[in-house]
């Protein structure tokens, strides 16, 4: 009897130390599953927000609606917002009624465009734009490089910002030309072209070199309805092409301490449209990221000091382009954040703009039913990021599903986001 009783006991302790390890596995495979929890950073009242950057610090910068109304457009006021541990913070204008924080950098400093109180003599009876410097509350105005309207893109250390400036010499595709410029101490420096007219910067490192896209000459290449560009690396004067990989243009985006530069490079594909795929250049050599399994087209937006890229994958061709799958891309393996995220999440994340060393990353994310986008603060779990990006867990992608359903409010925010981006 006493036998039994202890086989019976053993029997138990058996099948309870097997449970355990089925709901220790489950778990595991549920964290593993799970890379990263999402925040809301919210808006101003409005329906929609966009994030542009983030800092090591988790500082967040970009723009959210508000509840005025814009009367040029009949549509929402937007305005820059900074996001620090969960308070969101209007960034205000310059007099006018809209602005958009654009990059952020490690001491804080935020750099976007806001609107004047002065009429566009050019576009009436929208208000000219200017570059802005935002620190501790007070906003700068950067001014322009002859014109009257300017974008930054990018802060980096010592206040140095870069973007693109309106010059005041007429342009048949923009209306004035539009060169890339560094703006340091006070003093805003037109870095040229490759030989066109028109140009941008999109990304400064540490280092100060500098990376956007430029026109070469000033020849309309179809379907392009004007010059295409091609991406540049800038240092000490001497601006490099990085060419295309044989296709017909390509807009470098981000370049981190490495001298790494991320973008996106157009080329006709096997049916004769024109699509535009991400791109890591390293050291002369251009490599093809590709996309989400089952899209056609793919962007990238940002990468950090480790060569991690973030950016978006999705349908359509050029300025048709639809983000729908926001990606990581490390080490040569390319993953839907989507799948990283927990199962069943109210969220579709379209598209990631920035990563910082600690791997936050920030992106913009479809809300299911209603069909607005709210700019979202994605944090790794930390006892999952270690085997986070195994190859096993991203061959569990699933293939490109339906774009998603903007609302019209939202396409009209990604398009500007669009713009600020390029700054053209």
């Amino acid at each position: 009897m006493h036998s039994t009783t202890e086989s019976r006991l053993a029997v138990r302790s058996m099948l309870r130390f097997g449970l355990a390890v089925i709901i220790l596995l489950c778990f595991r495979t549920a964290v593993a599953q799970a890379t990263y929890i999402v925040t809301d950073l919210g808006t101003f009242g409005g329906n929609n927000s966009i994030p542009q950057g983030i800092n090591n610090r988790g500082q967040v910068v970009g723009f959210a609606e508000t509840t005025d109304t814009d009367p040029t457009c009949d549509c929402p006021v937007i305005h820059a917002f900074l996001w620090h541990q969960g308070v969101l913070q209007d960034l205000g204008t310059l007099g006018g009624r809209n602005s958009g924080a654009n990059s952020i950098n490690r001491e804080g400093q935020a750099v976007g465009f806001t609107e004047t109180s002065t009429v566009d003599p050019n576009n009436p009876p929208f208000l000219e734009s200017r570059s802005f410097r935002w620190e501790e509350g007070l906003m700068t105005d950067l001014g322009t490089l002859g014109g009257n309207d300017s974008f930054p893109t990018s802060i980096a250390g010592e206040g140095r910002v870069v973007g693109g400036a309106q010059t005041g010499q007429p342009d048949p595709f923009f209306g004035q030309q539009i060169h890339p410029f560094l703006w340091k101490r006070g003093l805003m420096i037109d870095l040229g072209t490759l030989g066109g007219s028109d140009g941008f910067a999109a990304g400064i490192n540490e280092v100060g070199q500098v990376a956007g896209g430029t026109s070469v000459d000033d020849i309309v290449v179809p379907p392009f309805t004007g010059p295409p560009f091609f991406a540049f690396l800038w240092q000490d004067g001497v601006m490099t092409n990085l060419g295309a990989m044989g296709g017909i243009e390509s807009v470098a985006l981000g370049i981190n301490n490495r001298s790494q530069v991320a973008g996106e490079f157009t080329f006709p594909d096997a049916d004769g449209n024109v699509t535009s795929h991400a791109f890591l250049w390293e050291g002369g050599v251009m490599k093809d990221l590709g996309t989400v399994r089952g899209d056609q087209a793919s962007i990238a937006d940002a990468i950090d000091d480790l060569g991690r890229v973030v950016g978006g994958s999705g349908s359509g061709f050029i300025d048709g382009f639809t983000a729908s799958h926001a990606f990581l891309w490390r080490k040569g393996l390319l993953t839907d954040l989507n799948t990283r995220i927990p199962a069943h999440s109210d969220w579709q994340l379209l598209e990631a703009l920035g990563i910082n060393a600690r791997g936050q990353i920030v992106a913009y994310a479809i809300q299911q039913g209603t069909g607005n986008v709210h700019a979202v603060l994605l944090n790794p779990l930390r006892s999952s990021v270690a085997g986070a990006f195994d190859a096993t867990a991203a061959a569990t992608s699933p293939s490109a599903d339906v774009a998603p359903l903007l609302s019209e409010s939202a396409r009209r925010l990604l398009a500007l986001a669009k713009r600020m981006r390029f700054a053209r």
